[in-house]
């Protein structure tokens, strides 16, 4: 009996240990096996939970997905595999790590007041009011796009940075304008590629009756068969600045811009490669009167102006640079008719045309050109730097060097009458008349000038040439100037030119190497003796300081330059 107590006595202290150890693991004694799911959102939203998330054994976990403003799902990977760009994402009965990862994308387009997300810039461009902004995140949007009596922002995500510029493009997909404001429209668009708009008006922009801020855009390879290949403007005043405006094609008028009875303000753009027959860069036509400031114009071509194109207009040319455009006419940098423009302050330089290289001026125009660098313009015919023609400009103030032309290699004029005050020419070069100045049927002002250095490789006039004319000379410095034939400094025929208080010297030629006078009744010097205030100094000129059948007494002449007045 003892025996059987003490063995029940060990069955029951084995049943009581196991019961223990079932109550131990039942009852929780135990922590169960724990598993983490690492949660990661890229820039552009959230997810939450985030980070690393501890789940038991056996569980579910769920992760909601929230883009921020302006952005959307991109896509959500479950340990490295795609599931789409979903919202909310459950792991059920997790029996191991795991991973989730989030990339946000910008939204196609989105309006930063409204928070709503739109397929397309014409549909967020028509849901908006007065005010509000409207983000467009890169990609190619093939639409033609119309804003009208709108007064809002469209813009890239960052119209600063040309990276995004570049990706971030409005197609026009070869029909119609890629853009167009009408109806009074003062909308700003920035940071955008326009580009292959065919239409007959404003292949990339056509703004009509409106003055929007068109900034930080690239406007390239549109076509026009009329105007405004680039961007086309009728009785409108907007804002152009930091854009390209390039490679853009206009049959009749403005390559890269073109205006009709428009006053826009065109500052810091570069205007290159584009096409036209007038104004291959830019186009002004009837009484437009442009503020164009800042902007590179270069390697436009045209049949008449290269860089710039003026008719009946009144701009403001200031501060521009206006470099290796073409024409096969008139006005490689700048060509006017009927036009008074100031142009102050511009390079006008390395530009190509038939007549007038850096500037051509026809038909009647007055400009102001001031205080411009003039140089290294080349035609085949007349006026290297300027080319006149029935005009009357001021041009003071100028540096016009090493231009080249047949006639004229600084300035060539015919039937005008322009004030030339304070100008340096310099190492101009003419093939045939006038290295400096070449002038026919005129009677211009040239006052105060430095004429030095020019040359004339075939003929006459190195200093200046002039047939058939009456300028009034007076308080020049022509020296070192030379000609092949005949006048190292001055070269006249048939002309009566008043010339006083000049110093002209060291000018070599064939014969008169200071001056050669051919026909005509000229006024060199004082009207006598005591009248000393004009003379002229004629000294260290080659062969002769003139050479003429009449004499000239009443000046200071001397072949050593010896004489002081």
């Amino acid at each position: 009996m003892k025996r059987i107590l003490i063995k029940s006595r060990k069955y029951f202290l084995l049943f009581f240990f196991i019961m223990f150890l079932i109550c131990l693991f039942g009852c929780n004694g135990v922590t169960p096996t724990g598993y983490t799911i690492t949660a990661i959102a890229g820039t552009g939203g959230s997810i939450d939970p985030y980070g690393a998330v501890t789940v038991n054994e056996g569980d579910n976990q769920t992760f909601t997905i929230t883009p921020d403003g302006g952005y959307q799902i991109e896509d959500v990977l479950v340990d490295g595999l795609s599931e789409g760009a979903v919202a909310a994402y459950t792991f059920q009965n997790v029996q191991q790590d795991h991973t989730i990862q989030v990339s946000f994308v910008g939204a196609k387009v989105y309006n930063t007041d409204t928070g709503i997300d739109y397929d397309t810039i014409q549909e967020a461009i028509d849901a908006s009011k007065k005010g509000e902004t409207i983000i467009v995140y890169p990609g190619t949007y093939n639409e033609n796009i119309l804003f009208s009596d709108k007064d809002i922002t469209l813009s890239s995500s960052d119209p600063s940075d040309p990276a995004i510029v570049a990706a971030t493009i409005i197609d026009g997909g070869g029909s119609d304008s890629v853009v167009q404001f009408t109806g009074g429209d003062i909308s700003s668009l920035e940071g955008f590629t326009i580009n292959d708009g065919n239409a007959m008006f404003g292949g990339g922009i056509d703004i009509y009756y409106s003055s929007p801020t068109i900034k930080n855009n690239t406007i390239t390879n549109n076509t026009v068969t009329h105007r405004g290949g680039g961007i086309y403007l009728e009785d409108s005043s907007p804002t152009i600045t930091n854009n390209t405006i390039t490679d853009n094609t206009a049959t009749s008028y403005g390559g890269g811009i073109y205006m009709y009875n428009s006053s826009p303000t065109i500052i810091g753009n570069t205007i290159t490669g584009n096409t036209a027959y007038d104004g291959g860069g830019i186009g002004i036509v009837n009484n437009s009167s442009p503020s164009i400031t800042n902007n590179i114009i270069s390697a436009n071509t045209a049949s008449r102006g290269g860089g710039i194109f003026i008719d009946n207009s009144s701009p403001t040319i200031t501060d521009n640079t206006i470099i290796d455009n073409i024409t096969t006419y008139y006005g490689g940098g700048i060509d006017m008719t009927y036009s008074s423009p100031a142009i102050t302050n511009n390079t006008i330089t390395g530009n190509t045309a038939d007549y007038g290289g850096g500037i051509s001026i026809r038909d009647s125009s007055s400009p102001a050109i001031t205080n411009n660098t003039i140089n290294d313009n080349i035609t085949t015919s007349y006026g290297g730097g300027i080319y006149l023609n029935d005009s009357s400009p001021d041009i003071t103030d100028n540096d016009i060097d090493g231009n080249s032309s047949d006639y004229g290699g600084g300035i060539s004029m015919i039937n005008s009458s322009p004030n030339i005050t304070g100008n340096t020419f310099t190492d101009n070069t003419a093939t045939s008349y006038g290295g400096g100045i070449e002038m026919n049927y005129s009677s211009p002002t040239i006052t105060d000038n430095i004429i030095s250095d020019n040359n004339v490789t075939s003929y006459r006039g190195g200093g200046i040439y002039m047939k058939n004319s009456s300028p009034y000379i007076n308080g020049n410095s022509i020296s070192r100037n030379a000609a092949y034939t005949d006048g190292g400094g001055i070269f006249m025929a048939y002309s009566s030119p008043d010339i006083t208080t000049n110093n002209i010297t060291f000018n070599t030629a064939n014969k008169g190497g200071g001056i050669f006078v051919s026909f005509g009744s000229p006024s060199i010097g004082g009207s006598g003796p005591s009248d000393t205030g004009n003379f002229n100094t004629i000294c260290g000129n080659d062969p002769d300081q003139i050479d003429s059948s009449n004499s000239y007494p009443n000046n200071y002449i001397s072949s050593a330059c010896m004489i002081i007045k």
